[in-house]
């Protein structure tokens, strides 16, 4: 599939005071036409032998007999995630390593090879020719990890899913925190603070994190969004919303933030994407008040008359309705209340 060049789609309609730009869907610089689908391991691994990106690693590893084996394996490069420390938790039969890598040990996981660890040799088992290829957003929550860039992730599956240690018997040790279950001990390990018994099925996971273009937060005041991007290489980009059928795009020259008018009245949603020559970089999806937005800690809605407004423009809808007066004291008057409040704020009015 050929790459969209700038112009291919032209601006048929503008917000005031913006200035006319290319629309561009899709991609990513380092990969062309980067989307979800998938990738064959083989081209994905020469890729990375190529470019020798900055590397950090989660395993976790099993004995199998006098072998050390691995059991799960979490990537990311060309910058630290939140959180990483140099950890490794260690017992009889198991054990949990967090630290930098090399693209050598990376590339070895991905090919089934023996990976070397320090002084363990681990050994790999075979995965599947192909990756599944997921693009995600800046501050995507995808399995309990947010990520501050935007970012391609790769779930690599093994071809056999028996491990050595099928049992599920405690994790105990003096140096080490012990946990009744290993699914335990894997979520608190690979995800603190989620799921108390969560588990990655891949595995292997592989996060390219693209650092060079990404929104790190969006401001909605009165009648503007103010998008702070953020990148080391924001060259060729632009910064581009769409609602309601109309678009608007700006340049961007350099890092910080850009301010663009909101719609008026604001009561569909808002696509803003930075995107360059090969398609978007980051993206946010943004409804109005009243409409479910995921929980997202890079949008701020700075103005709260202004929200309340905006609530008021967009009338009663499944998360807003209207009351003429405060429920009085009656027992069926406050049941109702109580029904309705839990309703909106689970987003199950209309249901």
């Amino acid at each position: 599939m050929p790459r969209r060049q700038p112009g291919d789609v032209p601006l048929r309609h503008q917000f005031p005071g913006t200035e006319q730009l290319p629309i561009i869907v899709g991609g990513s610089r380092d990969h062309g036409d980067v989307e979800s689908g998938i990738e064959p391991v083989p081209a994905l691994i020469s890729h990375l032998a190529e470019h020798r990106r900055p590397a950090w690693a989660r395993w976790a590893l099993e004995r199998n007999g006098a072998h050390w084996q691995l059991r799960h394996a979490e990537l990311t490069i060309r910058a630290e995630p939140p959180g990483y420390a140099h950890r490794q938790w260690i017992y009889h039969n198991d054990r949990f390593l967090e630290q930098p890598a090399t693209i050598y040990q990376i590339t070895a996981a991905l090919g089934g090879k023996t990976v070397r660890l320090g002084r363990l040799g681990v050994r790999s088992e075979p995965l599947h020719a192909t990756a599944n290829r997921m693009r995600l957003q800046s501050y995507s929550d995808f399995g309990g990890q947010r990520l501050i860039w935007p970012a391609t992730r790769y779930e690599l599956s093994r071809l056999t899913s028996a491990n050595a240690n099928a049992g599920n018997d405690p994790l105990i040790s003096l140096e080490s925190p012990s946990f009744a279950h290993y699914e335990s001990a894997y979520s608190a390990f690979f995800r603190p603070g989620g799921p108390s018994r969560w588990q990655q099925s891949a595995g292997v996971v592989l996060y390219d994190l693209d650092t060079d273009a990404r929104i790190a937060q969006l401001t909605i005041e009165l009648g503007e969004v103010v998008v702070e991007v953020a990148g080391a290489d924001l060259g060729g980009c632009n910064l581009q919303g769409s609602s309601s059928g109309r678009t608007f795009a700006v340049a961007i020259e350099s890092p910080g933030p850009v301010r663009l008018p909101l719609p008026d009245p604001f009561v569909s949603e808002l696509l803003i994407v930075v995107a360059d020559g090969n398609g978007w970089r980051d993206l946010r999806l943004l409804n109005p008040p009243g409409q479910p937005n995921p929980a997202d800690p890079s949008i701020v809605w700075d103005d709260p008359g202004f929200e309340l407004a905006v609530l008021l423009a967009g009338g009663e809808g499944a998360g807003v309705e209207f009351k003429s007066q405060l429920p009085t004291k009656s027992v069926e008057s406050i049941r109702t209340a109580l029904k309705a409040v839990p309703a909106f704020a689970t987003g199950l009015a209309a249901c």
